[in-house]
């Protein structure tokens, strides 16, 4: 929201969850068609997309620092 001029502020808002609920809907699809083929094939994906986003995480996250008052700089 910082970066968006102040005359659009509530329609990047607006975008930005729009792009996010389309993609966890396309998830939960993901995941009901998974669990029809075996509860364990779900659980199993759920774990490697989970061992994915951990390790690109770990070599590619970074901390935000924090202002004197406490709060994240973005």
């Amino acid at each position: 929201m910082d970066l968006s001029p102040d005359h659009c502020k509530a329609g990047m808002f607006g975008l930005y969850y729009l792009i996010r609920d389309v993609f966890v809907s396309l998830a939960a699809f993901g995941g009901a068609f998974l669990w029809q083929i075996s509860p364990e094939t779900n659980l199993i994906a759920a774990f490697i997309f989970g061992v994915i986003g951990t390790v690109g995480f770990a070599i590619f996250g970074r901390d935000v620092p924090l202002t004197s008052s406490g709060e994240s700089i973005r």
